[in-house]
C-alpha cells in the first residue's frame, strides 16, 4: 500500500510538469549582487550535498556564497529520525556553521526561523523534481537542477589533517536504512582501533550487538569531524548525515547499503558499496 502510495505521487507530480504547462526546477540567480545569496531548509546531509553546487558555482563565477540556513520547518518523516518532526534544529545549523566558513566558496552563514525573502535563492527546490527520491543518486539531485556541471568526484569540503586519527578506523551505523544481510562482528579483531561517532544511544547499541568495546565520540563539532574523516584510516557506515560527510571529503570509506532507499553511492576510486556481508568484509579488509 505505501508503494503504491508513493508511485502515485510521482506520476501525479510527472504530469503536473507535462501537462500544466510547469516551468522546470532549476536554480537561476539574477542578482547583480558580488555575494551569491542561497537559502538552505533541509536536513544537514542534504545541506552538504548542496554545497557541491555551490563549490562549483564559485569556480564558474567567483562569486562566494552567504548561506542562509532556515531552522525548526516542519516536516513528516517516513523512517523514525532524531530529530522526529523537523528538518534542521538551531543546534545542528550552528554546529555546521564553522565547517562551512572553512570553505573557500562561502562568505558567510546566517542561521534563523524566519524564512528569508525571494531575494535569497532557494536550494531546496530540488525537493520539487518530479523523481522518486529513493532511488537514483542523492549527490546527483542537485545536478538536476542546474546547467553548470558539478564534480561530485572530487572532494566539495575540505578539512585538516590530524596525525593522532591516522591508524583510527571509524564507525558511524545510524538506526535507520541498515542492511539486513550485513554483521558488524566481524570487527572485533580491530577493536582497539575503531572510533564509533554517532549519538550515545546507537554507539550502545552497536556495543550491544557486537561485543566490541570501542572508543566513543559524540560529534558535537562537524568541523572536528571533517578533519577526523580526512584523517582517518577508513570510514565504515551507512546511509546518514556521517557518510555523506565522509562522501564529500572523499576519505577512504566503505558504505553499508540498503533495500528500502539505496540513493547513495561512493564516487571515487577510495569508495566502495556492499548490501551483502561477503562484499562488506572483502572491501573492509581490502582497505585494512
Amino acid at each position: 500500500m505505501h508503494k503504491i502510495s508513493l508511485i502515485t505521487r510521482l506520476k501525479s507530480k510527472i504530469l503536473q510538469f507535462r501537462f500544466k504547462g510547469m516551468p522546470p526546477v532549476l536554480f537561476q540567480d539574477k542578482s547583480q549582487d558580488p555575494i551569491f545569496k542561497a537559502t538552505h531548509a533541509g536536513n544537514i546531509g542534504d545541506a552538504i550535498n548542496a554545497l557541491l553546487y555551490l563549490k562549483a558555482y564559485w569556480e564558474k563565477t567567483g562569486r562566494k556564497t552567504h548561506l542562509y540556513l532556515q531552522t525548526n520547518v516542519p516536516c513528516v518523516y517516513s523512517v523514525e529520525h532524531p530529530l522526529k518532526n523537523i528538518l534542521m534544529n538551531d543546534l545542528m545549523a550552528k554546529t555546521l556553521k564553522p565547517l562551512f566558513l572553512e570553505q573557500p566558496y562561502i562568505d558567510a552563514v546566517t542561521i534563523s526561523e524566519q524564512k528569508p525573502d525571494v531575494q535569497w535563492m532557494n536550494l531546496n527546490k530540488f525537493r520539487e523534481l518530479p523523481i522518486d527520491y529513493h532511488m537514483g543518486l542523492i549527490q546527483g539531485w542537485q545536478q538536476l537542477c542546474t546547467d553548470i556541471a558539478l564534480n561530485p568526484f572530487e572532494p566539495w569540503i575540505k578539512a585538516e589533517k590530524q596525525e593522532k586519527y591516522r591508524d583510527k578506523i571509524v564507525v558511524a551505523r545510524v538506526a535507520r536504512l541498515r542492511s539486513d544481510y550485513i554483521d558488524y562482528r566481524f570487527l572485533k579483531e580491530y577493536e582497539d582501533k575503531i572510533l564509533y561517532v554517532g549519538v550515545p544511544e546507537e554507539c550502545l547499541q552497536f556495543k550491544q550487538e557486537t561485543a566490541i568495546n570501542c572508543e566513543y565520540m559524540t560529534a558535537t563539532c562537524f568541523k572536528h569531524l571533517a578533519a577526523i574523516f580526512n584523517s582517518c584510516k577508513l570510514f565504515i557506515g551507512n546511509s546518514g548525515f556521517p557518510f555523506t560527510l565522509a562522501e564529500s571529503i572523499k576519505c577512504p570509506r566503505v558504505l553499508e547499503t540498503n533495500s528500502i532507499c539505496p540513493c547513495v553511492y561512493p564516487l571515487s576510486s577510495n569508495g566502495r558499496i556492499a548490501l551483502f556481508q561477503a562484499q562488506f568484509e572483502a572491501f573492509i579488509k581490502e582497505f585494512l
